[in-house]
């Protein structure tokens, strides 16, 4: 059809007039294409909202760790790691302590580290063993002192040590028991530092 249409016209016009055709063809195409995507490109931003009340908090998985056959209780737990270097491990929550690579779409993961999970943030449990007892209550962010942290994973006393801003308290220098890398999840932690961590 269309080539009768243009059967009159010289050649040059007649490609010009066939591209013309053809550009608005794949317009309506791609308009209708970018139209029924829509609705995908929507449900997509909205997955990670739904995954992140899914996965709850570093202190819920702690408390209701769950494996092939039963739910433990590994106590409280916390996040630690700072944006965008973040740079720790499960080193950094104390020997033996149970511990998670935190996920990003937890919700209280914060920041995102700028080479996660590789590098990324972890989740710090209380305890180095899990409890067949009921698991201790939730502990929202500033409701728990180090020293509580301590004495639910049998640890004894504990206190945050380092002074802000120039922090730099270190686990094997400066605390002779069981060693964590304290934040603001502890009511206690004072200040925030500009260099180095407090430990718990």
């Amino acid at each position: 059809t269309l080539a009768l249409a243009l059967g009159p016209m010289l050649p040059r016009a007649r490609v010009a007039a066939a591209c013309s055709a053809t550009l608005v063809f794949v317009t309506v195409c791609a308009l209708v294409a970018l139209r029924g995507a829509a609705p995908a490109q929507l449900g997509a931003a909205t997955a990670p909202a739904a995954i992140e009340k899914l996965l709850g908090s570093c202190d819920d998985q702690c408390r209701t760790a769950k494996t092939l056959f039963s739910t433990e209780n590994w106590g409280n737990g916390y996040i630690i790691g700072t944006a965008p270097l973040c740079d720790v491990n499960c080193d950094d929550c104390g020997t033996g302590r149970k511990c998670f690579t935190a996920d990003p779409t937890e919700q209280d993961y914060g920041k995102l580290c700028y080479n996660a999970p590789v590098n990324g943030k972890v989740c710090c449990c209380a305890r180095t063993s899990a409890l067949s007892a009921p698991p201790p209550p939730p502990a929202p962010v500033r409701s728990m002192r180090c020293a509580d942290f301590c004495a639910e994973g049998g640890f004894g006393y504990g206190m945050v040590i380092g002074t802000a801003p120039l922090c730099g308290a270190e686990c094997y220098n400066d605390c002779d028991g069981m060693c964590s890398t304290a934040t603001d999840f502890f009511s206690d932690h004072g200040h925030s530092c500009s260099t180095g961590a407090k430990r718990c």
